[in-house]
């Protein structure tokens, strides 16, 4: 019998592994840019997803697995099944899902803000907000660059209810359910996560906050706090530097890679690198065969932000570049989205310690202020409260959709980032958030991953002594990047570090980062 589904495994995984990179190489030939490729991927697309919902994968998921069964066939079938979970069987209603996702996006990268008579596309627009001191200016340009959400609101519903009824027809309640469990991650987890988070930094977030405040009050001359045209994001920006040119940073990462036993010239040789943001355009990683062809699409601005991009993308490259060989293509991919988010913070991080990059990058200039640790931090703190945010909103989001989501957007962000509410509130300011088109339960990730990469460096700093020496980035290859997803995330973690997911390593290094003045 287990060598019957050994065969069948066998043979499902040839057919997805070659199916897999024509879908993927058609993905990144249209996100970069290419879209002549768009049919061409949507093609690719529903091949893949034929061979996801064949008869095969049914039997081989829908049969039971026993104790004495290979654990690797275990995983494997579970995969598939969570693979599965995502991919409707009715092929319209996955051809309606694509459509509204791509109208979706092509509205929000095509999206301009009208202002003064002008058209502003998004970083001209966020340019503007960021530098202009006029704080009648800002709020008409932030109103009418949040205009979007209205625009695509319609869609967006759509989408979340055929999200919801593809749920539904596998047994789910609503569509986040689903999703969780496609990933196998339990609500408890990212509720408990999310009470321990609060518990501990409430009191850091209001008073970082109210520091912030004076200073918009001072500066924008108010009588009341500060309203969300005031502040810019991100809290911090780069100044340009013409020595960190894209070849020296590359150059030198390179060589700081390779000393500690890692190659980055394969990735670095097939990836993309622009100096001009493209709004529709992300940066991002993508594995095109699960193999050795991975590439980056990165915005390089000659900035500190922009070293420490390249290097949050090489984390997610280098941790699927390792996995190993005997990893079968089912299980070659990350053990868990936040697992891979926490790789690429862990080594974003480093861009933000000076020691490190004064001896990696180069020496820093008076010209282009560095950026150091504690304001890296309190910027880390406000991404994970808009997390929080965006993840207690789009539970709800799917859980009834049909309530009046637009208070419900702002009763969330008035209790959990203390952002006050404009007096022209009822619009669909939440749909500006893509993530929620693109990447459902992202900010789920987003959580996981910073509170994992705090643990990663403390466990790491106490048992070599040293986060990112050469001992400890090996023990993550073959502790964590070597397996991919052939072990259970969290036997995946104890086995390593004999330990579960715990917060109060970046609680600790929040605080004491933030109390820190040096």
């Amino acid at each position: 019998m287990y060598t019957n589904i050994s065969s069948k495994l066998s043979s499902i995984t040839k057919a997805l592994h070659t199916q897999y990179k024509q879908y993927m190489y058609a993905l990144w030939m249209t996100t970069t840019n290419d879209q002549s490729w768009k049919s061409k991927l949507n093609e690719e697309r529903k091949k893949y997803n034929q061979i996801l919902l064949s008869d095969t994968i049914a039997t081989l998921t829908q049969s039971s697995g026993t104790s004495d069964m290979d654990y690797s066939i275990l995983r494997q079938i579970s995969a598939l099944k969570n693979e599965g979970l995502e991919v409707s069987y009715d092929v319209s209603c996955q051809e309606d899902y694509m459509e509204l996702v791509n109208n979706i996006t092509s509205k929000t990268f095509t999206y301009k803000t009208l202002f003064k008579g002008s058209e502003l596309d998004e970083n001209e627009a966020l340019t503007l907000l960021q530098n202009s001191t006029d704080s009648i200016q800002r709020e008409q340009l932030w109103m009418n660059k949040m205009k979007l959400g209205d625009a695509i609101e319609g869609d967006l519903l759509e989408l979340v209810s055929i999200r919801n009824k593809l749920a539904q027809s596998k047994g789910f309640s609503h569509f986040y359910e689903l999703k969780l469990k496609s990933q196998e991650l339990e609500m408890d987890d990212l509720t408990n996560l999310i009470q321990k988070l609060k518990r501990n930094l409430d009191e850091t977030y209001v008073f970082i906050k109210t520091q912030m405040d004076n200073e918009l009050k001072d500066k924008f001359d108010l009588q009341k706090d500060p309203m969300p045209w005031h502040y810019n994001q991100p809290f911090f920006n780069g100044t340009q530097d013409k020595r960190l040119t894209k070849d020296k940073v590359v150059e030198s990462l390179n060589v700081w890679f390779s000393d500690k036993g890692f190659n980055i010239q394969d990735i670095i040789r097939q990836s993309k690198f622009s100096s001009n943001p493209n709004p529709s355009r992300e940066n991002f990683c993508l594995n095109v065969d699960r193999e050795e062809d991975i590439r980056l699409s990165i915005h390089f601005k000659q900035d500190q932000e922009s070293v420490a991009l390249l290097l949050h993308e090489l984390g997610h490259a280098l941790y699927e570049f390792n996995f190993s060989p005997s990893v079968p293509f089912i299980l070659r991919k990350a053990s868990q989205p936040f697992i891979s988010e926490a790789v690429a913070l862990f080594f974003e991080r480093l861009a933000y310690k000076k020691s490190w990059f004064t001896s990696t990058i180069g020496p820093t200039t008076s010209f282009a202020p560095f950026i150091q640790s504690k304001q890296y931090f309190i910027n880390t703190l406000f991404r994970l409260y808009e997390a929080i945010s965006i993840t207690a909103f789009e539970y709800e989001l799917y859980a009834n959709p049909s309530q009046n989501l637009n208070k419900l957007w702002w009763d969330i962000v008035e209790e959990t980032q203390q952002l006050r509410r404009p007096a022209d509130w009822n619009h669909a300011y939440w749909a500006n958030n893509i993530q929620l088109t693109t990447l459902p339960a992202h900010s789920s990730h987003s959580l996981f991953g910073e509170v994992l990469a705090s643990q990663f460096h403390v466990l790491l700093l106490r048992m070599f002594g040293d986060s990112a020496n050469d001992e400890s980035l090996q023990f993550l290859k073959e502790n964590i990047f070597r397996k991919g997803n052939s072990v259970y995330w969290k036997r995946l973690l104890f086995d390593a570090f004999k330990s579960d997911i715990m917060p109060e390593y970046l609680i600790n290094e929040i605080n004491n980062n933030i109390k820190d003045e040096s």
